[in-house]
């Protein structure tokens, strides 16, 4: 009994860190997953082409630029079907766990096979990031920075006028 609550801690405590890193884009930075444009250290100034598009003026978007971002915004694949696998994964795991005597063998078993989606997930979007971010300029890579500081900043100001009410 006391090895089942062992492991059914550390799989809620595994979800949880995934969960947490997950919604602050790995390294709490934002729309992506780290700290900038390619080579650059990662991709967390990097938005999509539906944010990069609804911005085309501000960033002074070539119609050239704005038909490439427009064409690999249609060939995005929608995220919504490996995203609702992936809960009824987790959902599968809290079921066995729930069990009487819950088969930590076939836990692993789901767990890793999330951890390949997972994996093959952020592959495909960092993919994605990377062709959205070699159709920008450096300029306009910098003006794109300049605007998710911004909305950061008012975020930031927003929640802790919240927390001070």
């Amino acid at each position: 009994m006391k090895k089942t609550i062992v492991y059914a801690v550390a799989v809620v405590m595994l979800f949880a860190v995934v969960s947490a890193v997950s919604a602050k884009g790995g390294k709490g930075q934002g729309m992506c997953f780290g700290g900038g444009f390619g080579n650059e250290g990662g991709f967390g100034m990097m938005a999509g082409p539906k944010m990069i598009l609804a911005n085309a003026s501000e960033l002074n978007l070539t119609a050239e630029q704005m038909e490439k971002l427009k064409k690999l915004s249609d060939k995005k694949p929608a995220d919504k079907d490996s995203w609702k696998g992936m809960k009824d994964s987790r959902g599968a795991i809290n079921e066995e766990l729930s069990k009487d005597k819950p088969d930590m063998g076939k836990i692993d078993a789901m767990i890793d096979e999330m951890a390949k989606k997972h994996a093959a997930q952020m592959k495909e979007h960092v993919r994605f990031m990377n062709e959205t971010g070699s159709i920008l300029t450096k300029e306009q890579k910098e003006i794109l920075k300049k605007m998710k500081e911004d909305k950061k900043a008012d975020f930031k100001g927003k929640k802790d006028r919240a927390k001070n009410k």
